[in-house]
């Protein structure tokens, strides 16, 4: 037999005068130290993958398949209506990501990330808040589900979430304020296309100014619509 270890996980509850009211023990296995065959046998994910669902949306978009979309935590209404209604499209993880970080009427720009390197300024100088910094760059991973454009630079940002700078945090700042002026871009998926695969990719070796670290990026169609995509350092 394959002996896996274990550890206590504590949880906390404190009272309005942080003092503690509760305190719960869990005991965890360390899962990842099981072994195929011996602790298992079979795996299994309850999470699709986003890659997943694009296919499935570009297969029912092309072939005109009924599409329905059910939520069971949030399963409020699933009926008929007799009839129309009509719907702005919700704010979004970009108007709410703008106004936490206090810059809904920011200034917009047109790229991502400065086209010659790394920031130079507030390079070495620690960011106060990294809970904030971690926040806002939390929300910008989700929003790359939907937007490639910022892939690489949201990649870049998070490679520093133990000790930001307040030249990464600007970096954040200049992420933001690109979305800012691109906030109605997104996927889009053609009815009229192919059930085609194509991959494209790039790679340019140590072309990073300041680690001379290569970066990488792929891109993955399928016929028209794009289903996958990477892009880092």
């Amino acid at each position: 037999m394959n002996v896996i270890g274990c550890k206590w996980v504590y949880k906390a509850k404190l009272r309005a005068d942080s003092t503690l009211e509760r305190l719960k023990a869990q005991l965890v296995a360390k899962g990842y130290s099981q072994v195929d065959g011996v602790d298992f046998s079979e795996t299994f994910s309850p999470v699709v993958r986003p890659a997943s669902i694009r296919v499935v949306l570009t297969l029912a978009t092309v072939r005109k398949w009924p599409l329905h979309q059910l939520d069971v935590k949030n399963a409020f209404l699933h009926g008929y209506l007799n009839n129309h209604v009509y719907m702005h499209q919700p704010p979004g993880y970009i108007v709410d990501l703008l106004t936490r970080a206090g810059m809904h009427e920011s200034k917009p720009l047109s790229t991502p990330m400065p086209s010659k390197g790394e920031q130079k300024s507030g390079a070495h100088e620690l960011f106060p808040d990294v809970r904030t910094y971690r926040s806002l760059v939390g929300g910008l991973q989700y929003l790359t589900f939907t937007r490639p454009d910022i892939s690489y630079s949201v990649n870049y940002v998070c490679q520093f979430m133990q000790t930001p700078t307040v030249g990464h945090f600007q970096l954040v700042k200049r992420i933001l304020r690109y979305l800012q002026g691109t906030a109605t871009l997104g996927l889009r998926i053609l009815s009229i296309s192919t059930l085609d695969l194509y991959g494209f990719s790039d790679a340019d070796w140590v072309g990073y100014p300041t680690t001379r670290r290569s970066t990488i990026g792929f891109c993955t169609f399928l016929g028209s619509n794009c289903i996958s995509w990477s892009a880092k350092k």
